[in-house]
This record gives structure tokens, C-alpha cells and sequence, in this order.
């Protein structure tokens, strides 16, 4: 009976640090998603011929008018939508029920645990082997997090100093980190003195502060802010906000609302993609209640795009639902931008049904996006855009690519109705 005890106790304490890790460890190799502004001239840039970076709508042309055969035949899968009513916390991972399915990693960790207890200069190198002898995989990893812990308490300098001769690089970047946020949790200022005298800059700036910065909070989040503030990098925005996030989604968004200036974009962004996911109505809300500019342009932007991504119809009614003109349209492009890609009909349809006049930017986008599978269809869309200067930039855009296609019968359009255009121009992305 005490042996199931101890067990289960074991195995919940392993669940909470395998969340933990989940939630909070850095990307296996150092990236961050970045917060893309459909309106800089990065969402221009396309990489294939169905990707492009654009999106927007259009009250006045029919669904009808999308007649290409690419076009019909191009069908969105099944969506479905999982939303609370409650902005939760996720009760289970998979790597937590990967351990509970591995009792054998619990024998594995009660062994290693207890030797970390232990740890001093003489069972170090053998703790360290033992490490070194695993196989690849998850078990791996979380004995590594736990052997970089307890070597950053006791000696963080020597333990930084293993971290960094790591020849797998997803290996260095957890290790290097779970020593940072140890060692600044206990002395910060030694930490940052360390880091700044013996990491260059841009290596800093990715992976070293960050881990610091979220150490820091966990102690003293005011002084966590103010690293932030001197050194607002989309690293250290993403692992502070990630930081109160853990700690709890209003006490995020509490804080994310906080934040001073358009500065800070990535921070909110990513509390405001991590709040969709848990209840898109209030995370609606919060964001119709920041101050108007960028930071609640790509903060809506981030949000609809990832919930586009995954419940279309669902992100269409939370659209819907935005009283601010300028607000909705710029979500209305998120959605384009995104939805497009997957569905050009249901996306023209949707279009086509709204009961507010659709700006030329959310047609523009629409247009500039279906002109890769179809810019017949594309160039019909553009043509409906109100402003002439922008009209004429999108036809010319859609215009390359359909004479790529179709020549004749590209010219022959522009020969009746856009004569003035008597010279196609650079594809809009140049």
C-alpha cells in the first residue's frame, strides 16, 4: 500500500514538471513563432506559387464570378471547434500520458532524483555519465532538465560551462536554459554580470536572457518587467509572457494590458493567441479593450490567424461580433489571409454575405491571395477595389499572373477593361 503511494505521488509530481516543461521550455531549435503584420511589407513576401502572404474581401463581385475549374474543385476539410467557456488550464499532455503509460520511467527517475539529491563533487562525474549513456528521446530529455537543475544550484558556472560544449543543439538550448533560470532565480545579479561578460549579444538576446528574464519573474516580477523594458526583443517578450501565462491567463492578460507602448507586440500577442484557445469570446473582449495601433493590430491579427487555422466558422462569428470598423476589418484580413489558402470558395462566400461594406484592403488581400490558384478570378476581385491607386496595383499584380497562364486572354481583359494599364508592372511583391 505505501509502495502505490509513493509511486503515485512520484508519478503526479513527474505529471506537474512534464507540464511545466511543456508550457515553458524554449523550442528544440531556438525558434519562436513569429508575430507576422499583414500590413508590412513582410506579408508581400510569398514563397511558392500557393502561398502568398495577402488576404481581403469584396462586397461586390458574386461567388458566382469564381468559375476556375482549380477553384471549384478546391474544397475546405471538415472544421470542427472545441471551445470553454472558461479560460482553463490544460489538465493533461501528452508527455504525461506518455509517463503514466511508462512505469519504467518512473523506476528510471526515482533512481536518478535520488542521486541528484546526493550530488557533490564525487558522484558528479558518474551522475553526468549515466546521463550521457541514455538513449535519444524524451526520457533523455527530462533526465537532462533534471541533472542541469540541480548542477545550477550547486555550481552554475561549471554547470553552463558542460551546457555549452553539447554537441546536439536542442540538447545545449535545454540545458543552458534550465541552468540560467536556476541560477538567476537564486543570484540574478551574478547571472546577468556572467552572461554580459561572457555571451556576445545576439546569442544573449535569443537564449540566454530570456531564460534570465524568467527566472527573474518568478522572484521579482517588477524587476522582470524593467529587463524587458531595457531589451524588448521577441525572445524575451515571448518567455516573460509565457512566464504569466503559467502563473494564469488573467493574470496575463491583466498584464499584457499593462504593458506601456507598441513596443511590446510579441508579449501581447502571445498571451492573446494562448487566451483564444481557451475562450475566444473573452479573449475578443480583452483585445477590442487595448488601445488602438499595432500592438492590437498584430494582436488581433496573431489570434484570428491561429483560430482560422483551426475553426474558420468559428473565427468568422468572432469577427462578426467586433463593433470597431477598423478593428474588424483587420481581423476580416486575418481571416482571409488564412482561410483563403484552405477554402477560396467559402472564403468568397463569406466575403459576398457580410452585412458592413468590406474595405478595398481586405479585398486587395483576397484577391492578391486566390491569384495564384486562379487569376482570372483574382483579377474580376481586384477590379472591384474603390481606390484607383490601389485598384490599379492589385489588377497589375493579378494581371502577371494570369498572363503567365493565359496571355491572350489576359490582354484581352485588360484591353476592355483596364486599357490605362498599357504595361503590366512588377508582381506586387517586388
Amino acid at each position: 500500500m505505501k509502495q502505490g503511494l509513493y509511486v503515485l505521488l512520484l508519478l503526479n509530481v513527474l505529471a506537474c514538471l512534464l507540464l511545466l516543461f511543456a508550457k515553458l521550455g524554449f523550442f528544440l531549435d531556438g525558434e519562436d513563432p513569429a508575430i507576422i503584420d499583414p500590413d508590412s511589407s513582410l506579408a508581400l513576401i510569398h514563397e511558392d506559387e500557393t502561398d502568398s502572404r495577402l488576404a481581403g474581401p469584396s462586397e461586390q463581385v458574386r461567388t458566382d464570378d469564381l468559375k476556375s475549374p482549380a477553384l471549384a474543385s478546391f474544397q475546405a476539410p471538415d472544421e470542427t471547434g472545441d471551445e470553454s467557456d472558461e479560460l482553463h488550464e490544460p489538465s493533461r499532455t501528452p508527455l504525461v500520458r506518455e509517463a503514466e503509460a511508462k512505469p519504467e520511467l518512473i523506476d528510471s527517475l526515482d533512481s536518478f532524483i535520488d542521486s541528484l539529491r546526493r550530488l557533490d563533487s564525487d558522484n558528479l562525474e558518474q551522475v553526468v555519465a549515466s546521463w550521457e549513456a541514455m538513449p535519444n528521446g524524451q526520457d533523455r530529455s527530462i533526465h537532462l532538465r533534471l541533472l542541469m537543475q540541480a548542477w545550477g544550484k550547486q555550481d552554475p558556472q561549471a554547470a553552463l560551462s558542460y551546457a555549452r560544449e553539447l554537441k546536439r543543439r536542442g540538447e545545449q538550448f535545454i540545458a543552458i536554459k534550465d541552468v540560467v533560470s536556476i541560477w538567476t532565480r537564486n543570484s540574478p545579479d551574478d547571472a546577468l554580470a556572467w552572461i554580459s561578460e561572457n555571451v556576445e549579444k545576439r546569442e544573449a538576446d535569443r537564449y540566454y536572457l530570456p531564460a534570465a528574464i524568467a527566472g527573474i519573474a518568478a522572484q521579482d516580477p517588477n524587476r522582470a518587467n524593467q529587463l524587458m523594458f531595457s531589451n524588448p526583443n521577441l525572445f524575451v517578450q515571448t518567455a516573460l509572457a509565457n512566464h504569466h501565462i503559467e502563473q494564469g491567463m488573467a493574470g496575463a492578460m491583466e498584464w499584457a494590458s499593462s504593458l506601456p507602448s507598441n513596443k511590446y507586440a510579441s508579449a501581447v500577442g502571445r498571451v492573446a493567441r494562448e487566451a483564444v484557445i481557451r475562450n475566444p469570446e473573452k479573449c475578443a473582449k480583452w483585445i477590442e479593450q487595448l488601445q488602438p495601433g499595432t500592438t492590437r493590430n498584430l494582436a488581433i491579427s496573431s489570434t484570428i490567424s491561429a483560430m482560422t487555422g483551426n475553426n474558420p466558422f468559428g473565427a468568422t462569428n468572432l469577427v462578426s461580433n467586433f463593433d470597431d470598423p477598423s478593428l474588424r476589418a483587420h481581423a476580416m484580413k486575418a481571416v482571409v489571409n488564412r482561410w483563403t489558402v484552405r477554402d477560396p470558395i467559402a472564403t468568397a462566400q463569406w466575403l459576398n454575405e457580410q452585412p458592413h461594406e468590406v474595405s478595398d484592403e481586405v479585398v486587395q488581400t483576397f484577391a492578391l491571395r486566390v491569384s495564384y490558384r486562379d487569376p482570372e478570378s483574382s483579377v474580376i476581385w481586384a477590379n472591384s477595389i474603390k481606390d484607383e491607386t490601389l485598384r490599379d496595383r492589385t489588377v497589375s499584380a493579378s494581371l502577371n499572373r494570369w498572363i503567365r497562364k493565359d496571355p491572350s486572354s489576359a490582354k484581352a481583359w485588360r484591353a476592355i477593361h483596364a486599357p490605362h494599364l498599357s504595361t503590366l508592372s512588377q508582381s506586387f511583391s517586388e
